[in-house]
């Protein structure tokens, strides 16, 4: 049962990474992306691309993917895979590049939630 939900989350990363080569993963018609800096960070946060602690955790995403996807095929066809001490550390890093992914993610929502409550108090 895991095996297919890796295979969702790849798709999701693949998702991502299409959609950051088409340039439509900019929040939607170029506005600020949650409230963060541009791509360069110069523009005083009225940029219109994603923010680049986004990319690195879309990147660590992808790849933590990747790793879990193939590991899944590993885990269907060999029985001891489980116990492989070179599999699970495998498996460990794709963890922990998930992680990351989701601590850079809740990192930026709180960000975007603070600027917002900013706004509304001083209107």
């Amino acid at each position: 049962f895991s095996s297919v939900s890796i295979h969702f989350f790849f798709l999701e990363a693949m998702a991502l990474l299409w959609n950051c080569v088409n340039g439509t993963g900019d929040g939607g018609g170029g506005g600020h992306y949650l409230g963060g800096e541009g791509n360069d960070g110069k523009d005083g946060g009225r940029g219109g691309g994603r923010p680049k602690g986004l990319i690195v955790a879309d990147v660590s995403f992808l790849i933590g993917s990747t790793i879990e996807l193939v590991l899944s095929y590993f885990y269907l066809f060999d029985q001891y895979a489980e116990v492989n001490v070179e599999i699970n550390s495998f498996n460990a890093a794709a963890q922990s590049l998930w992680l990351m992914c989701a601590l850079i993610y809740t990192w930026y929502t709180l960000r975007w939630i603070c600027r917002r409550k900013k706004e509304v108090g001083s209107r």
